[in-house]
């Protein structure tokens, strides 16, 4: 059984048959049903949010360097917005003295408080990634370049969102963008941090990621933890989670998790 009320996804998907079949090796099952081209995969685990199917055709090297990527770019997407605001309301001593200068006077003419600001801009950056997302490919890409052009130019001309926080925004939604799976929970618990940081400081964001890990562990899906392979971290978990091990290493991973399973 899994968890009900969770923004992460709790099964997977795919329509190519070397990735079920990889999924069969590792120890999952796959429900194949009439008429659909998509296979779920059970049970659905966290670390397969940050594997990718080319992690497996190039050096591992390179794979597990693009992996920490993914690793770090989800942290910048949900942390980043909010620790940005809590630095400016809250706990403005982990600046440097000039930096902190240079946010003030870029600010000095927004009429909105830094909070309202990132929230305008992030829903004008959802609206601008939607838009590209429903047009055609061609036509999305140029309307989504375009747009955010225009649109960043437009607003700090006019002195309603100040040069920094288009920075933040910009820097927290493009490495949201890099985890497709995980775009709409990172979205919301970017909103979360951002909120918990302008109330709270950098104590509200640390009780979120308390809150966030405890209902990371409580999910359960068909008797398997959610972060199963995450934590606790060990040997036989690590090789390909944060980074992707060499083939050696992860067939004697499957072949013990053929056994297990029997």
């Amino acid at each position: 059984k899994g968890k009900i009320y969770t923004p992460f996804k709790t099964s997977g998907s795919s329509e190519r048959p070397d990735v079920t079949a990889n999924k069969l090796l590792s120890g999952r099952m796959a429900i194949m049903i009439d008429g659909s081209p998509q296979v779920i995969t059970l049970p659905f685990i966290f670390s397969e949010y940050f594997q990718s199917n080319d992690d497996y055709t190039i050096n591992f090297y390179f794979a597990s360097i693009s992996r920490i990527i993914r690793y770090i770019c989800f942290y910048l997407s949900i942390y980043l917005p909010g620790i940005y605001v809590s630095a400016i309301k809250h706990q403005k001593t982990i600046l440097p003295h000039q930096l902190l200068v240079d946010f003030a006077s870029e600010r000095a003419d927004v009429p909105f408080s830094v909070t309202a600001e990132l929230l305008i801009f992030l829903i004008f950056f959802e609206i601008i990634r939607e838009a590209g997302t429903r047009t055609p490919t061609v036509i999305g890409q140029t309307l989504s370049i375009v747009s955010g052009i225009i649109l960043s130019e437009t607003v700090i001309s006019a002195h309603l969102i100040s040069t920094p926080s288009i920075i933040i925004i910009a820097i927290a939604g493009l490495a949201g963008v890099t985890l497709p799976q995980l775009l709409g929970a990172s979205t919301g618990l970017r909103i979360i941090f951002l909120l918990l940081g302008s109330f709270m400081g950098m104590y509200g964001i640390i009780i979120g990621s308390i809150i966030l890990f405890v209902h990371l562990c409580s999910i359960n899906i068909l008797d398997v933890a959610y972060i199963n392979s995450t934590f606790p971290m060990n040997k036989a978990t690590f090789g390909d989670t944060v980074i992707r091990a060499p083939f050696t290493f992860l067939s004697k991973k499957r072949e013990n998790a053929a056994i297990k399973s029997e």
